[in-house]
């Protein structure tokens, strides 16, 4: 349970990373 909340959390913050360097390029 917790490996699972973790991947979660570290697919969220890749996810998150992306679409701010997105952001930042625009």
């Amino acid at each position: 349970m917790s490996y699972c909340y973790a991947l979660f959390i570290d697919l969220f913050s890749v996810g998150h990373f992306n679409l701010s360097m997105q952001t930042g390029s625009k």
